[in-house]
């Protein structure tokens, strides 16, 4: 007997357009789950019939609640790091662009379907986010700052942010959040470089900050 799926409701689904989100999970089950971005959906599956299952579930759910969604992306779960791959697209029009612009309490971020396991914004860091923006630090030093979602809330509210991650195309990513918000980058810094590197050296530097991201991806040794 499986498991009953836990879709959210129309109340609380009111409640995120209200608060100006449309980036946030849908379902949950034991072998994957449904996230919203925008009008697009995110299917990630463990198993197939996972996959089909939440399918169906979602087209039934979306009519009971008047949710139009756009597109269907859907995205397996491998167990090694080294297996994932980008979603694919099951539902929509492939002549579209794979990239949207999904909105968290009215602040804006990038999301692309094509550039690989991880799509930009992780929307379970959500509440964290919000936590960010009402202590309002003046600095803000974002480790493994990915697309730099958490520096764009801090610089909503007024700080400066050092954002450190060894990818130099996550930190462009994180520059054009910057861009879709119109906050300017001039007070901000974006280091590609090894955060156990950087460290040391803001140390020695005498570098401090109100409040310190240390989120690291999934495999960074701790």
């Amino acid at each position: 007997m499986r498991n009953e799926s836990k879709w959210i409701d129309a109340a609380l689904l009111r409640d995120f357009q209200a608060e100006g989100t449309d980036a946030h999970r849908l379902c949950t089950i034991e072998d994957g789950w449904v996230e919203r971005f925008g009008q697009d959906v995110l299917i990630s599956f463990k198993r197939v019939p996972g996959r089909e299952r939440l399918i169906q579930e979602l087209q039934s759910w979306a009519s009971s609640v008047r949710f139009e969604f756009g597109r269907i992306f859907a995205r397996f779960v491998p167990r090694k790091n080294e297996e994932r791959e980008s979603a694919r697209l099951i539902f929509g029009d492939p002549a579209e662009n794979l990239r949207t612009i999904a909105t968290e309490r009215h602040l804006k971020f990038g999301v692309d379907f094509g550039a690989g396991y991880s799509v930009g914004f992780f929307v379970d860091q959500r509440e964290n986010r919000r936590r960010v923006r009402h202590i309002a630090p003046k600095r803000l030093l974002n480790c493994f700052a990915y697309t730099c979602s958490f520096s764009v809330s801090a610089a909503y509210v007024g700080a400066t942010t050092f954002n450190v991650d060894l990818s130099k195309k996550s930190l462009a990513r994180g520059r054009e959040n910057f861009a879709l918000n119109s906050l300017p980058t001039v007070d901000h810094r974006f280091i590609a470089d090894d955060v156990m590197a950087v460290l040391p050296r803001l140390a020695r530097q005498g570098e401090k900050f109100d409040a310190i991201i240390l989120d690291p991806p999934k495999g960074v040794s701790r």
